[in-house]
């Protein structure tokens, strides 16, 4: 008979994993959003990437959101 194991709820592989998805979701997001912000304004120059990728996760949703509104990169971004 097999066992079952949550392996989430171990103490040591748990927060791990959740910390591995956790970021994951974050970088799928920035890719997301770096695809739509190059889609309204085209190729993104390095001080737009930096800016992004130094950008915390929380303000992904806000970005995206400001970004039908804002008239240019530099706008969006600053």
């Amino acid at each position: 008979m097999p066992i079952i194991v949550d392996v989430m709820q171990n103490k040591i592989l748990g927060p791990e994993i959740r910390k591995a998805l956790k970021q994951g979701r974050e970088e799928g997001q920035l890719t997301l959003l770096t695809r739509m912000i190059e889609a309204r304004f085209g190729p993104l120059p390095h001080w737009a990437k930096r800016r992004l990728s130094a950008m915390p996760a929380a303000e992904f949703e806000q970005l995206g959101l400001s970004m039908m509104n804002a008239s240019s990169l530099k706008e969006l971004l600053k």
